[in-house]
């Protein structure tokens, strides 16, 4: 199981990174932000986590420009920096969150796939679209860099289907402040369950050992991909905003409804969903491979090799599709992906502060940006779920 060598910005970093942004939130819990926080809430809750994203994309993107990140990506980032435990701890809840967010793609395939054929058991889905993702991961990984242009393609168009609505004269008035707990939500359980919409943005920099060159590859590619989601989410926020508040909070498959083509919705949430949960299925093997090969995890040596690591990877994925609640996985992906984009955040800003000689980024960095990036995931993390 290995990734095509030498891979380019666009097929290695953008890519992977917007296809895996642009998945299971957007399609089935973007409307339902809308529905609770109104047109300006959602742009509140979107514009902190993008403001999160955008300052950890630019941090990672400032340590890619320094040295060459090699494979293991925000581990080897922070192992370089603050030593090989402290890059163990992070690059373990990396991994945890990466195996959650497996299964969070096979549930919104599950709710996709349903979409089009009601009749088909849940659980059965699930356990096929997961079986369908180790095959390919094992046998057929660079089928799954392949299939991402065509989901590419998909996703955009069936973005497209839905923008006619605001300029249908049927639409109704747009509702600028919606009312979080109108349902048993609030702000910061919203915020905590649509964050993962954001969180793709490792996904290049996971791939660092097999891009034909990390240093121009990972900021450009990462920063296209984050600039061009963030349109698009604001853009469908707008779409949203004229729905019924009450269609969007108790159907998540309005995307669906309010396309002009229904079919092509639900083709393009499976094929969405799955090509993600590929993406990071690809990637998270590899980082447990290098954290076994610097022996910080039990049983290292087993670990060591790619195939048992995607193994272990599996069995984490197959036992998370039984806790059956995409809502419970959510927070959980969410906590972990803040603590690894608080600690790059913080790794930018004390290499920065100390003036050292071995950090020299041709993309230099005023010390606000990464400040933000890491008090805002902190905060953000002990409000949305203090305990983990």
């Amino acid at each position: 199981m290995s990734a095509s060598p030498k891979l380019s910005t666009f097929k290695g970093v953008f890519t992977p990174t917007i296809v895996t942004i642009l998945g299971v939130i957007m399609y089935l819990r973007q409307g339902w932000l809308v529905g609770n926080g109104g047109l300006l809430g959602a742009w509140l809750i979107l514009g902190l986590c993008l403001g999160i994203t955008i300052t950890t994309a630019l941090s990672l993107s400032s340590i890619a420009t320094n040295v060459r990140i090699h494979a293991g990506g925000a581990y080897a980032i922070v192992s370089r920096s603050l030593g090989r435990e402290a890059g163990g701890v992070v690059g373990f809840m990396l991994y945890l969150a990466q195996s959650f967010a497996i299964t969070m793609y096979i549930f919104g395939f599950r709710e996709g796939w349903i979409g089009v054929f009601p009749t088909h058991s849940p659980l059965m889905i699930d356990l096929c679209a997961f079986v369908g993702m180790v095959v390919i991961v094992r046998f057929f990984t660079d089928l799954a860099f392949k299939l991402q242009y065509i989901i590419f393609g998909i996703t955009i168009l069936s973005v497209l289907s839905v923008s006619w609505k605001p300029f249908d004269t049927r639409w109704n008035e747009i509702n600028w402040i919606g009312n979080f707990g109108q349902s048993y939500e609030n702000f910061w359980t919203v915020l905590a369950v649509y964050f993962p919409a954001v969180t793709g943005i490792l996904a290049g920099a996971s791939l660092s050992g097999d891009l034909e060159d990390p240093r121009e590859s990972i900021p450009k590619g990462t920063l296209y991909a984050v600039v061009f989601a963030g349109l698009v989410y604001a853009w469908l926020s707008i779409v949203y905003a004229g729905v019924p508040q009450a269609d969007l909070l108790n159907n998540y498959n309005i995307m669906k409804e309010i396309s002009l083509a229904p079919t092509l919705i639900g083709f393009a949430v499976v094929g969405a969903t799955f090509c993600a949960g590929l993406a990071t299925f690809v990637a998270a093997p590899k980082l447990v491979q290098a954290l076994s090969k610097d022996a910080l995890i039990p049983y290292s040596r087993q670990l060591s090799d790619g195939n048992t690591g995607m193994w272990v990877t599996s069995a984490i994925v197959l036992l998370a599709i039984f806790m059956r609640d995409l809502n419970l996985i959510a927070p959980v992906i969410t906590i972990c992906f803040l603590a690894t984009y608080g600690t790059i955040n913080l790794i930018v800003l004390i290499e920065q502060r100390l003036g050292l000689l071995s950090f020299r980024p041709t993309l230099t960095l005023p010390n606000w940006i990464p400040l933000i990036g890491a008090i805002g995931c902190i905060l953000i993390a002990l409000i949305v779920n203090p305990t983990i």
